[in-house]
């Protein structure tokens, strides 16, 4: 079996899991989609209502501060943004760095946990609470959905679900998106690295106008590559494996001495039952092409996963 199938069959094709707690706001104001088209990465303006995107949220060299996704409540006032992870106080401010006017506020929702569905329809499920907003959005390789539900009805939520179609564990969901090269932040996709690194290409419209890093991102975009990027490889041992550790072209004990890292894992994932472990590697960009087989220090090696 290829290693892109080997992988894809230790997950199941529908399902759900819960996310940890992600900052979820409210943005409104008559200058809305003003202000976060031009903070963002994406093209708001196509948008209409209950449409979603992925959009990243740089500084002016062009690194990450945020990955939110972004749904259109009233086109032009009111969108629901949630955030992939970060503290709440520092997503908020990435988010509102460059306001210059009060005509837009965001603010934080509480009390809120967020189911993600993938795999099948919100409509097919019969749920005792309805979810409070459905947003489309993609955190594995298939489609999928955050169900934003009340903090209180989780409990009740989660058993129902369980019934009906399988839940994944946390570190599964963080193999599988791995996987899926579906990064996510400040994880896979770490803060104050570039944003081409490692983030989704559903992530920008390109050639959407101004915003900050835009410059940054074109020029990496013109030359072809950024000279850094992360890219996912299957471990079948499941010897546990720390992240920061360091990854080699060649599994010759003296070149590894001599020569620097060809990359580092930034995050890993176990595979369920004991199936192996999906980790992110961030690799030097240097050469075409990337190799399909890298090594630990301790001689274990690392499959390149092709795009599922």
């Amino acid at each position: 079996m290829s290693c892109k199938n080997e992988v894809l069959s230790c997950f199941p094709g529908s399902g759900f899991f819960v996310l940890p707690t992600p900052p979820i706001f409210l943005a409104t104001g008559s200058q809305t989609l003003r202000y976060l088209h031009a903070r963002t990465t994406q093209d708001l303006k196509l948008l209409g209502t209950g449409d979603s995107c992925l959009a990243g949220c740089l500084d002016g060299q062009g690194k990450t501060q945020a990955i939110i996704t972004i749904q259109c409540l009233e086109p032009e006032t009111s969108y629901l943004i949630i955030a992939d992870g970060g503290e709440l106080e520092e997503v908020r401010n990435a988010i509102l760095q460059f306001r210059v006017t009060e005509q837009i506020s965001l603010d934080p929702i509480p009390n809120t946990a967020i189911v993600h569905l993938f795999g099948a329809a919100p409509d097919s499920l019969e749920l005792s609470h309805q979810p409070i907003h459905i947003i489309p959005s993609v955190r594995t390789i298939y489609p999928g959905w955050d169900l934003c539900f009340p903090t209180a009805t989780l409990h009740d939520i989660r058993t129902e679900l369980q019934n009906v179609c399988n839940e994944i564990s946390n570190e599964t969901w963080k193999a599988f998106r791995i996987a899926s090269r579906r990064f996510h932040f400040p994880h896979e996709i770490q803060p104050g690295k570039t944003f081409l690194e490692s983030a989704p290409s559903s992530a920008l419209t390109i050639g959407k106008g101004c915003y900050p890093g835009q410059e940054v991102v074109e020029k990496t975009l013109a030359r072809g590559k950024s000279p850094f990027q992360t890219l996912p490889f299957f471990i079948r041992s499941n010897e546990a494996t720390e992240e920061g550790s360091s990854v080699y072209e060649s599994n010759d004990v003296s070149e590894k001495a001599s020569s620097r890292p060809f990359g580092q894992i930034i995050s890993i994932g176990a595979l369920p039952n004991q199936q192996g472990q999906c980790a992110a590697v961030r690799i030097r960009n240097t050469q075409e092409p990337i190799p399909s087989t890298l090594y630990l220090s301790n001689g274990t090696s690392l499959e390149l996963i092709p795009a599922l």
